[in-house]
């Protein structure tokens, strides 16, 4: 984002290309009739630009690293470009019994426990499942402390910090 101050007097005209982003922040009179002003000049806002660029960087598969007691251990969740996303975690049961050693159980480690849809704004992730279980239906909001293209961290209204790392 680049800042530009200018000063216009006699008729004088700043234009600004149309699919440029402008902001004028600050109006200032001056003598002899003309006036000062400041621009700000990007690319889309601040919260637009950060909200497309964490958009991109949460698309994918995401497992819990550290969560908040309440949450599942060990989860994965799945945020699908289109907004929905998937809840899975561990299964309870042992379903590797029959396996020879060695060998890998023919059944997912993981099964979906919800789904539902997020969104981001900014650096708020807001997230609503539906359980698969029982049908409840849960919303949840959270910022955004810490966001890279292997790591997320992110704390909640309460202070409930959770980290997640990208598969």
């Amino acid at each position: 984002m680049k800042s530009l101050s200018c000063f216009l007097a006699g008729g004088l005209t700043l234009v600004i290309a149309a699919n440029s982003h402008a902001q004028v922040q600050q109006i200032i009179p001056q003598q002899g009739g003309g006036f000062g002003f400041n621009i700000v000049i990007g690319n889309g806002g601040p919260v637009e630009n950060k909200t497309e660029k964490n958009k991109s960087k949460i698309a994918g598969t995401w497992e819990t690293k550290k969560v908040a007691k309440g949450l599942p251990e060990n989860a994965k969740w799945e945020f699908k470009k289109d907004g929905s996303v998937i809840l899975s975690t561990p299964l309870k049961v042992d379903l590797n019994r029959g396996a020879k050693q060695g060998e890998k159980s023919p059944f997912p480690d993981k099964i979906p426990v919800a789904t539902g849809t997020y969104k981001v704004e900014g650096d708020t992730l807001s997230i609503n499942l539906k359980m698969v279980e029982n049908g409840k239906v849960v919303a949840h909001k959270t910022m955004i402390t810490k966001l890279t293209d292997k790591e997320m961290q992110t704390k909640d209204e309460k202070g409930k910090v959770n980290e997640f790392t990208k598969k």
